[in-house]
């Protein structure tokens, strides 16, 4: 009697991981035996969850939810056997769905008292969340703000206003609502009214008469009195009586500089005016020239401009000079004179101190009271790094806060909410830990730094993020599980990597029991093409192979190069190599690394470059504020100059200060245009550094849009999202409807070339572009065409929406070439910029991979390198936006054969 011995049923795929509410499937065949009878079961003998069906060998879940996670087994019956065969077990795992937090805009804004303010709160792919604002205090809102789908206005602006805003929504699967981190606003306490002098100067010869009127503007008791800038007493023939300064007999004694002081008679503080000049003709025979200064003292903060100006009264021509401390002593690198007018363009603390203006004839060298100036370091907000971390149940994590700068600054940790750290989470010296990152550990963390002296006010650190996901196995028991089936497997089989790979990550992983490597300096600051060099060792581990890497993922630059020994090193450094830098320590024993603290390196700038300006196009309504920011890389010191285009001064009301900022309170029609930003450099002599042009739009207020006559009434535009990001090659969709409805009335065009790109469809409001391009990135507006109107007549104003186009993520690779002595190890590193948990492998451009190869988190390792090594490697991740896998540049590798 033979007896058949039963296949083993193929199942595929292995393993899946989807994101909860998603979909998969898991298919199951008997080889030669289609005939066979199939059927799917929990392995833990549960019974199938309700969204989870089966048909001809193929087990299909929907709507997957977190109950449906873990592993199913195939059952075949076969006609020749009575036993079932069993298959090897297939693994789901769901990722918990998690909830997303509503987005403010601007986090911050500081208003004048009695000026709008405006933020607006959304739900990122949620357009019809219903938003709520309140203070985060608890106390009510102001009486002139309002809140209104999602937009919190300040119609005026009070001192009572100030304060941090949180905005909330429900979350649609249940639970408490869902809160924004705070919008921070700040009031500027209205300035009094300066009083005004006429004439601000006036040159008299000896002895004539000379005045000078100063009044209060809307205040005609204000309390006025004048005295000298210097602080000497005024002159004899000098009287001041109701903010009139007379000289009946002016004298060269009397040449200087005068301030009127007002005070309003109901109350306030004493108001300065700028100073008024009296200039006489003559120098008494016999002396040095008499010299002033003005003004006597400032403060500035640091990178804030400051200047001093020195004259000769009654000499209009005369050659003055301006020293440091002491009469000859050089003026600080980058302040420089301009006539008598001394200029500090970018104050540092080096340039604090006293300043001394002289000047000469033939009785000797006069020289001015000191100047004195006053450089105070405003406070930074901390800094905190990573911005985000997603880790396992039970598994470790940890964020680092710092000041930069200030390394006596006091950290302290604590929740976005202002509540105390969750009890056994550790902080030291600005290092938040979680030894065990527990599902409740899951929220947002704010560092906040204070001033061990009291000088300035605690300052919070933006908010980091700790995402903790349910661990699908118990730790101890995850090998136990998945390494019976790895055995079986052939070497290459996906599902080895893929278990290798969740035995690397798991809590049985002893890495993080390797000593950190040591690095010096923790803290490097070079001009950009000076040489550097940073040394990492490690005194635990014996022959410890050390490697560096930066921090962002990014591949070190151009010229950079790291020693066997640990030193990283380059001979010109460049503005693109600032950053952090981590060095790694691996034991050749164990193969357990260590990472070091990262080392933060500084390049500043010596040349110019172009500035950049943010956003390069603006559109608002009339009556909104716009605001448009200038920068230049690596020169957060740069010195800056708004214009209108053709070098033309700015519009009335609009104003630039000089760290970059262009802010038009209210915008008008008249303020459209554009405008340029440039990088001065005065005392290099060169020219200005123009950037490239930016453009404000201003549309009148959104009227109303009428439907035809039939309907009798006015009707508004919506579209939905706002704004959207996808990839190239993806598809975009914006709905657009009047009064929520949809209208074959309603059209589409790109806002620049007010035309659809040639593959944009439209139909009933709904745009929809297929394989998106970059070049179709920009704002599409939508507009409703009245059927009843004119053919000449112009459509109405319509609404905007914008479509972000950004490139596939491609695999980096490093390094890109190299040569191999014949047997010895090559390795080859490949990760994903910005996603670290990105799925990594690699392949042999002709298709024969090394028989010893191993893969590991994105490395991979050839022990000993053959001739047939040789060749190009191509490392692959899947993209989830199109679905498709992204290839590397080949990473070449070159066999120095024996002799």
């Amino acid at each position: 009697m033979l007896v058949s011995t039963a296949r083993e049923p193929v199942v595929n795929p292995p393993q899946q991981t989807i994101d909860e509410g998603s979909s998969a499937r898991f298919q199951c065949y008997v080889p030669g035996d289609p005939s066979a009878q199939i059927s799917w079961h929990r392995q833990d003998g549960a019974p199938l969850g309700a969204d989870v069906s089966e048909s001809n060998g193929m087990l299909t879940i929907t709507n997957a939810q977190a109950s449906d996670a873990g592993a199913y087994v195939c059952h075949a019956q076969q006609a020749h056997t009575t036993q079932p065969a069993l298959s090897s077990p297939v693994y789901l795992n769901v990722n918990p769905q998690q909830s997303v937090h509503p987005v403010v805009d601007p986090p911050s804004q500081s208003v004048d008292e009695g000026s709008p303010a405006r933020f607006r709160c959304y739900v990122p792919g949620n357009p019809s969340a219903q938003l709520s604002w309140r203070k985060e205090d608890g106390s009510a809102l102001g009486y002139d703000v309002t809140d209104s789908q999602g937009m919190l206005s300040f119609s005026r602006a009070s001192p009572s206003d100030a304060g941090a805003y949180i905005c909330s929504f429900q979350d649609p699967h249940g639970g408490a609502p869902v809160q924004s981190s705070p919008a921070y606003l700040g009031i500027n306490p209205r300035r009094p009214s300066n009083p005004v002098v006429e004439p601000p100067s006036q040159t008299v010869d000896d002895g004539d008469h000379a005045k000078f009127r100063c009044f209060l503007p809307g205040v005609p008791d204000a309390q006025i009195t004048w005295r000298k800038m210097d602080g000497s007493q005024l002159g004899p023939d000098v009287s001041d009586n109701r903010g009139m300064l007379t000289f009946q007999r002016a004298q060269s004694s009397d040449a200087g500089a005068y301030i009127c002081t007002a005070q309003d008679s109901r109350g306030g503080h004493p108001v300065d005016a700028p100073p008024a000049y009296l200039n006489t003709f003559g120098i008494s025979a016999g002396t040095a020239p008499a010299l002033m200064i003005d003004p006597s003292s400032q403060t500035v903060n640091e990178n804030e401009p400051a200047q001093f100006k020195c004259w000769v009264p009654g000499v209009l021509a005369c050659e003055l000079t301006w020293h440091h401390e002491y009469i000859g002593g050089p003026l600080p690198y980058g302040v420089y004179q301009s006539g008598g007018i001394l200029k500090i363009p970018r104050a540092q603390l080096h340039d604090a101190g006293n300043y001394i203006c002289t000047a000469s004839n033939q009785y000797g060298i006069g020289q001015s009271p000191p100047a004195h100036l006053t450089v105070n370091r405003p406070p930074q907000a901390p800094r905190v790094d990573p911005p985000e971390i997603t880790v396992n149940d039970g598994d470790p994590a940890r964020f680092r806060c710092w000041v930069p700068g200030d390394p006596s600054a006091k950290l302290e940790w604590h929740l976005r909410t202002g509540e105390p750290l969750p009890q056994g989470v550790q902080e030291n010296e600005g290092i938040l830990n979680f030894q065990s990152a527990r599902q409740h550990h899951s929220n947002g963390y704010v560092c906040t730094a204070t001033d061990p002296d009291g000088r300035n006010p605690p300052m919070q650190s933006s908010e980091v993020r700790l995402n903790v996901r349910k661990r699908m196995f118990p730790p101890d028991s995850l090998q136990e599980a998945f390494m019976p089936f790895v055995t079986q497997l052939p070497i290459l089989h996906p599902f080895t990597t893929f278990s290798k790979n969740l035995a690397i990550g798991s809590n049985f992983a002893i890495d993080n029991q390797a000593k950190a490597p040591s690095v010096e300096p923790a803290t490097l600051t070079v001009n950009e093409g000076d040489s550097i060099e940073i040394r990492c060792w490690s005194d635990e581990i014996e022959d410890a192979e050390l490697h560096w890497r930066r921090a962002d993922g990014d591949p070190l630059g151009y010229g950079i190069s790291e020693a066997r020994d640990g030193t990283l090193s380059t001979d010109k450094v460049r503005l693109a190599d600032a950053g952090e830098y981590i060095c790694s320590a691996t034991d050749p024993q164990t193969e357990h690394t260590a990472d070091s603290e990262p080392v933060q390196l500084n390049v500043g700038s010596e040349t110019n470059e172009r500035p950049e300006i943010d956003p390069p196009e603006l559109i608002v309504n009339e009556g909104d504020p716009a605001q448009f920011r200038c920068f230049v890389h690596g020169n957060p010191h740069a010195q800056l100059r708004w214009s209108r285009e053709g070098d033309e001064p700015l519009p009335h009301g609009v104003s630039a200060n000089g760290d970059g900022q262009l802010y038009i309170p209210n915008s008008r029609h008249s303020d459209a245009g554009t405008y340029v930003c440039s990088q001065i450099d005065p005392h290099r002599g060169h020219q200005p550094i123009d950037s490239t042009s930016a453009t404000l739009v201003v549309h009148a207020p959104r009227p109303r849009v009428e439907h035809p006559p039939a309907h009798g009434f006015e009707a508004a535009l919506e579209v939905d999202p706002l704004e959207q990001t996808v990839a190239v090659g993806q598809a975009a969709q914006i709905t657009c409807t009047v009064d929520g409805e949809a209208s074959d009335h309603l059209k589409w065009h790109k806002l620049v070339e007010h035309h659809l790109p040639d593959h944009a469809q439209q139909s009933n409001g709904v745009l929809l572009i297929h394989n998106i391009q970059q070049a179709d990135a920009g704002e599409y507006v939508c507009t409703y065409v009245d059927p009843h109107a004119h053919p000449d007549t112009p459509p109405g104003q319509g609404v905007t929406a914008r479509i972000n186009v950004e490139m596939p993520v491609i695999p980096i690779v490093d390094p890109h070439e190299q040569t191999v002595p014949e047997n010895h190890p090559t390795r080859i590193r490949c990760w994903v910029p910005g996603n670290p948990a990105a799925s990594l492998s690699w392949r042999k451009h002709d298709g024969t991979f090394p028989s010893e190869v191993e893969e590991r988190d994105g490395m991979l390792h050839i022990p000993r390198t053959t001739p047939h090594d040789a060749g190009h490697y191509i490392c692959s991740t899947h993209d989830p936006r199109t679905g498709s896998s992204v290839d590397s540049l080949p990473a070449r590798v070159i066999v120095e054969q024996r002799m």
